[in-house]
């Protein structure tokens, strides 16, 4: 079949048909499929959806939180929405192949989304979420996504309310300078980009960012800034999480996240 009969065969068939009927069908079967698992020990318990066909193969887990309820329902909402849209677009696209007669390779396409809570505190969580996908291809993509919680305004909080971003940046942008030249280093490769074929670390409002858990309960030590693969170098080094310790951003911290930081650095016990 060649390219202008199969734009006629798929212009041909109902309007809506191809993404409608599997969407509804995954949107009705998600909601059967949520089952609360226990997880490590001492860590509560976590949502799981799982979805297997000869199409995708896609698994979504977030943490239960039952003190956090506002936050949990946030994360199924937003991880079971994208499974959805993801398992609707695998499924039709298959049926297409086998309806033209066209090979299916690459098929069952990927899709894994999980969510750990990396730092606790009474006012705040600190969240990663590592989401795989394959849509065909030479090879799948990582992303990783944060969430930095205020558990008392119920509420997402971004680099630039968690400090003054604007008198931080200076600051930040050296310290993730270094962490790159540092890392690079430890991996030996050569010194990091001169930010034309690739960019060079930046802090922004938009930054990926987690906070890093100090040996005090309830204290950070610093903030692990998040790059994807391709942001900083060639797919082939893959991603970079680049650490900045609060000593270089203390001073700029609002007020209400002070606290949360470590203002020196504790020994470790037994050395």
């Amino acid at each position: 079949m060649n390219r202008n009969s199969l734009a006629e065969s798929r212009a041909g068939r109902p309007a809506g048909r191809r993404f409608r009927e599997p969407a509804v069908l995954c949107l009705a079967l998600l909601l059967l499929l949520v089952t609360a698992r226990p997880a490590a020990a001492g860590s509560g318990a976590e949502a799981v959806l799982s979805w297997r066909s000869p199409a995708v193969e896609a698994e979504a887990r977030t943490p239960w939180l039952p003190a956090d309820p506002e936050l949990a329902a946030r994360l199924r909402r937003q991880a079971f929405a994208e499974l959805a849209e993801f398992v609707a677009d695998a499924e039709t696209e298959l049926a297409d192949l086998v309806t033209d007669e066209l090979a299916s390779a690459g098929f069952p396409r990927l899709w894994d989304s999980r969510v750990e809570i990396v730092f606790s505190a009474p006012c705040c969580l600190s969240l990663r979420r590592d989401l795989d996908v394959y849509s065909g291809g030479a090879h799948g993509n990582r992303t990783t996504r944060s969430i930095f919680w205020d558990r008392r305004g119920k509420r997402v909080v971004p680099l630039d309310e968690l400090l003054d971003l604007e008198a931080a940046k200076p600051a930040l942008d050296r310290a993730l300078a270094e962490a790159l030249r540092r890392e690079r280093e430890r991996r030996g490769l050569p010194p990091g980009s001169d930010g034309v074929v690739f960019d060079r670390p930046r802090a922004g409002p938009g930054s990926v960012f987690t906070l890093v858990a100090d040996f005090r309960p309830a204290t950070a030590r610093g903030i692990l800034f998040h790059f994807p693969p391709y942001a900083l170098g060639p797919y082939a080094e893959g991603g970079y999480a680049l650490f900045v310790p609060a000593a270089r951003f203390l001073d700029h911290l609002r007020p209400r996240y002070r606290a949360l930081f470590a203002t020196d650095r504790p020994q470790v016990p037994g050395r």
